[in-house]
C-alpha cells in the first residue's frame, strides 16, 4: 500500500515537473518584443516587451520619434531618440549618428537635446532613464528596405 502511494507521489511530481517544463517552454519561444515599421519609410526596429504600454511614437515623413507616454504627459516631452532619413550626409550633433546608408539615402539616430522627463518627479525619472538605457539594443535592431 506505501509502496503505491509513493508511486503514485512520484507520478504526480513527474507529471507536475513535465507541465512547468513544458509553461516554460512556451514562453521561452515567445516573440521578445514589440515589433515598430515606419507607414511610409518601411524600416524597422524590436522594442523591449518591457515597453508595452509606455511608449508613443510620433511618425512623420522622414522618420519617426519615440517617447515616453508618461513623461510626454506630464509636460516634458518624454523624448527618447528618433530615426530620420536624409537625401544628404547631414551635419548633425556628435550624439547622432548613421545607422545605415542605402543607395544615397541615409538613415541616422538622433536624441533630444533638451530635458524630455519630468526631472521632479523620481518615479518619471527613473521610468525615463530606464527607457533609455535599452535604446541601444533597439537601434541593433535596425531593418530597412531600400527607397
Amino acid at each position: 500500500m506505501l509502496r503505491k502511494k509513493v508511486c503514485a507521489a512520484l507520478v504526480s511530481v513527474a507529471v507536475l515537473l513535465i507541465m512547468v517544463s513544458v509553461e516554460g517552454g512556451a514562453s521561452a519561444a515567445a516573440p521578445a518584443g514589440i515589433g515598430y515599421t515606419h507607414g511610409t519609410l518601411g524600416f524597422s526596429v524590436t522594442l523591449p516587451s518591457g515597453w508595452e504600454g509606455r511608449y508613443l511614437v510620433e511618425e512623420h515623413q522622414k522618420g519617426a520619434w519615440f517617447a515616453s507616454i508618461r513623461n510626454e504627459a506630464a509636460g516634458y516631452g518624454g523624448l527618447l531618440f528618433g530615426i530620420e532619413l536624409f537625401d544628404h550626409k547631414p551635419e548633425l550633433p556628435t550624439e547622432n549618428y548613421e545607422l545605415a546608408r542605402v543607395g544615397g539615402n541615409y538613415y541616422y539616430v538622433s536624441f533630444p537635446g533638451d530635458i524630455s522627463w519630468a526631472y521632479g518627479d523620481p518615479a518619471l525619472t527613473k521610468e525615463y532613464h530606464d527607457m533609455r538605457k535599452d535604446i541601444e539594443g533597439i537601434l541593433k535592431t535596425f531593418r530597412y528596405k531600400a527607397q
